[in-house]
């Protein structure tokens, strides 16, 4: 509850909140702490409701309200239950949150590419490096596209950067350092105004990054000396 009051209190923007192994698994009683964690944070971007819109466009998947989806300035932005494995979650609640997960990736994917001819980019979120087939499948619905896509995780606590899948030369992903030691990664999807076009878009430092020619990643820094 501290953690939810205090982004209610500071953040300037809305925020949307995922879990992660610690939050849910790996507490003594993971009912009781699924619960909790559900009664916080599910719908959370809802706190910002009065000054913005953006909350009324967040879709959430009946099954796994925890999963969600939403397009800003043409970037489709798809939010998983992906944490990492632990002792507390049994096999069939894992490969029920794996279907779950991949049914909304697919049906929401599916979705834009049919509807959406101008979709600049693809970010994916999440808590862990895990289920590479659904990214696999990702592959099979984004490749034709061409559109970048990214995942953007943590879990590792250090930062990693890869193209994982050989044949999809467009996907990058990325494992953010651990919070407590490191500023937000920030990422930059290039505009489409003229004038957006007509200026130089490059990262210049080392601990800058480009992705295609149209996303910049930048660690801010990186790790803190």
């Amino acid at each position: 509850q501290n953690v939810a009051d205090m982004f209610v209190k500071l953040s300037p923007i809305p925020t949307i909140v995922l879990p992660g192994d610690n939050d849910i698994y790996d507490c003594d009683d993971w009912q009781v702490a699924e619960e909790l964690w559900e009664s916080t944070f599910l719908g959370f971007e809802q706190n910002w409701n009065t000054r913005y819109n953006f909350p009324s466009t967040v879709l959430r998947q009946d099954s796994r309200q925890e999963n969600f989806s939403f397009t800003y300035a043409d970037v489709l932005f798809i939010g998983m239950n992906i944490i990492a494995s632990s002792e507390g979650e049994s096999g069939a609640r894992e490969d029920d949150r794996f279907d779950d997960c991949q049914e909304w990736m697919e049906d929401t994917i599916s979705a834009h590419v049919r509807s959406t001819s101008d979709l600049r980019a693809v970010v994916f979120l999440g808590h862990a490096d895990k289920f590479p087939d659904l990214f696999e499948r990702a592959e099979e619905l984004l490749a034709h596209t061409k559109v970048p896509a990214l995942y953007i995780h943590g879990n590792g606590h250090e930062w990693e950067m890869e193209k994982p899948i050989s044949k999809w030369d467009e996907y990058l992903r990325i494992q953010v350092d651990q919070g407590g030691e490191a500023r937000p990664l920030k990422v930059t999807i290039r505009g489409t105004t003229a004038e957006a076009r007509a200026s130089p878009f490059y990262a210049p430092y080392n601990y800058q990054y480009m992705h295609t020619s149209n996303i910049k990643l930048d660690r801010q820094g990186g790790r803190y000396r």
